[in-house]
């Protein structure tokens, strides 16, 4: 076979290539081979070395997410369901405000009732509707009653069944437009009914209207009065209803000035008291006053219930309500004792005062926290605190109703808290209140600045001043150190 320079050639460019060969299956150490994905956020990895080009196994993978486990031997979490599948449940409240329309023609004022008519709906269609066209309605209170949502009374054209709250024909509507919770009053007065002051008004939320124009969430009770279903008191006899006055004709046109201690107490009922009635209180308070401040606990026993006495105080200081001593505190006479109670008007407590208007209330010279201090220890706690067995009375109450006490803000043996609850039960409510009425702004100079200008934030002040103030109250009653 004769040999041409292009055959030679030939074969030495095959030979080459069979060396190359030769060195891709014998030379290649196993190694890993990484490929890394920025756009996926994945590693491809290999953990063997390639087959060889005589091999019939396949080149094997893993692909590793950055956030999930290989080699996931279960069903994810995450499920794929139609669009309307996914959205979550509406939380439905537990429970709803009733719905009050008021049809009124003319201003209201404070000084007098003026004819409207008043419709009357429970949502959930536990109670009757109710429509009086006879009704009359005023706007109540005193440093509320020039605010720009208006508290109201209402009379119906007389007694009826009203939810259940009893018979009654006055009744009360609370705006509290200077409590951004809307809560304060609520939380006190059904606190006050827990522990056993059964006389305390029951409150109920409601959604009012006036002339078809919405004016926000309030707090439907009957006011303080004398009723089967308030207090049940004998005004024909010398039972009386009484409640101080800053000054005199504040709210009451008939006041006494009690013979010992110099109280200025009106007379709520009856409003105008006979001669002889009038001449049975000033006895009586003189007998009390002196038994007050003859040291001798069981004379003041004989004259003063002193169980009523302590377990508002306990409502009164645990809130730390401004209004105590001042306005809005009552008593009563009943079968020639005297009482405390009903409690009343919370809206401005629970550290909602504004620090220059009440600078003690906020401890401004001292330590500036308004949750320490006492401030309900007036009037006649004063007096009674000089007894020990009535310190230890409010000792062992304040101790024995700290479930109570602890359930207004926690959780706890008694359930859901108190805040919680009403939450849940009207948060949509709330909100729509909070539209009305931003929780941003100052309605008066007596209320405390907002905390950051949310409703939340307002809660979240509430829930911890209560825990606050409740530590502080018990350190101060019932350690032992103490």
């Amino acid at each position: 076979m004769r040999t041409t320079p292009h055959t030679v050639c030939l074969m030495i460019f095959v030979l080459l290539l069979l060396l190359l060969a030769g060195c891709q299956t014998t030379d290649i150490p196993i190694q890993s081979v990484i490929s890394d994905s920025t756009s996926t956020g994945t590693e491809v990895i290999t953990d063997t070395a390639p087959p060889g080009p005589d091999s019939t196994e396949p080149l094997v993978t893993e692909t590793v997410s950055e956030s999930i486990p290989p080699q996931i031997t279960e069903p994810s979490h995450e499920v794929t369901m139609q669009p309307e599948e996914t959205e979550a449940p509406v939380e439905e409240p537990i429970a709803t405000p009733i719905q009050i329309r008021f049809t009124v023609s003319g201003q209201l004022t404070r000084y007098d009732y003026s004819p409207c008519t008043v419709e009357i709906e429970d949502p959930s269609g536990e109670y009757s509707a109710i429509s009086d066209s006879n009704a009359e309605i005023k706007v109540r209170g005193h440093s509320t009653s020039t605010a720009e949502k208006s508290p109201y009374n209402f009379k119906f054209s007389g007694k009826r069944d009203f939810l259940d709250l009893g018979s009654g024909k006055k009744w009360a509507l609370l705006a509290n437009l200077f409590d951004r919770t809307q809560m304060r009053n609520h939380l006190a007065l059904d606190f006050a009914r827990t522990i056993g002051l059964d006389n305390t008004s029951e409150a109920r939320y409601a959604e009012v209207y006036v002339n078809n124009e919405y004016s926000g969430l309030y707090l439907l009770c009957e006011p303080i009065d004398v009723g089967p279903t308030a207090l049940d008191l004998d005004t024909d006899g010398n039972d009386v209803l009484l409640e101080l006055e800053p000054y005199a004709g504040y709210e009451n046109y008939y006041c006494l000035t009690t013979p010992r201690l110099s109280f200025l107490l009106g007379c709520g009922e009856p409003e105008m008291p006979t001669g002889a009635q009038w001449n049975a209180l000033v006895n009586f308070m003189t007998k009390a006053e002196d038994a007050l401040l003859s040291g001798d606990y069981e004379k003041v026993k004989t004259f003063f219930d002193v169980d009523s006495f302590a377990r508002c105080y306990i409502v009164q200081e645990l809130f730390k309500n401004v209004d105590y001593a001042v306005s809005s505190t009552r008593f009563y006479i009943k079968d020639n004792l005297l009482y405390e109670g009903p409690v009343w008007d919370f809206d401005l407590s629970s550290g909602n005062c504004s620090v220059s208007y009440y600078p003690d209330y906020n401890n401004r010279k001292t330590t500036g926290l308004s949750h320490e201090g006492l401030y309900c220890d007036g009037l006649y706690h004063k007096y009674l605190f000089t007894y020990d067995e009535f310190r230890t009375l409010v000792s062992t109450l304040y101790a024995e109703l700290q479930p109570q006490i602890v359930n207004l803000y926690s959780e706890n043996e008694c359930g859901i808290s108190q805040i919680d609850a009403i939450l849940t039960d009207m948060r949509p409510y709330l909100a729509r209140n909070a539209e009305r009425w931003n929780p941003a702004n100052i309605y008066s100079t007596l209320e405390r600045k907002p905390i950051d200008g949310t409703y939340d934030a307002e809660v979240a002040f509430l829930r911890d001043w209560l825990q606050k103030r409740n530590a502080w109250l018990y350190d101060y009653y019932c350690t032992e150190v103490k």
